[in-house]
């Protein structure tokens, strides 16, 4: 289990978070297509993972939804993924050995300086 690292599927990722989006900001899917140069029926596809969705497409979504929330930021660094693997593996083994208390305070602290909006986030 040590050197298991669990895959994230970048591909399937962005047309899923994408519908997540929308849904949030309710925004139609006509809008969103327009706004992103495609056909409503090629983001619907996108969408429900039947057309793939390339990550250029995927930025072109994030600066979308940030004129529409100046606010809203999107963490696109995969290495913290490694990280999060990590985690699950020690609070895995202190579960295990009924240890958790050692690690709160540090996976507390983790997990608060994370991004609700980010692929690793969505990985854990």
């Amino acid at each position: 289990m040590e050197n298991m690292i669990l895959k994230f599927n970048f591909d399937n990722f962005y047309g899923l978070y994408t519908k997540q989006l929308r849904k949030f900001y309710e925004i139609k899917q006509i809008e969103m297509a327009n706004a992103l140069h495609v056909s409503r029926s090629a983001l619907s596809k996108m969408e429900s993972n039947s057309q793939e969705m390339d990550a250029a497409l995927f930025d072109s979504v994030l600066s979308f939804i940030k004129t529409i929330d100046s606010n809203f930021v999107f963490l696109k660094d995969p290495s913290i993924l490694k990280e999060y693997d990590k985690w699950v593996r020690d609070c895995a083994y202190h579960f295990v050995h009924l240890t958790a208390e050692n690690i709160l305070g540090p996976l507390k602290e983790f997990v608060e300086r994370t991004n609700p909006h980010s692929f690793a986030f969505f990985h854990k």
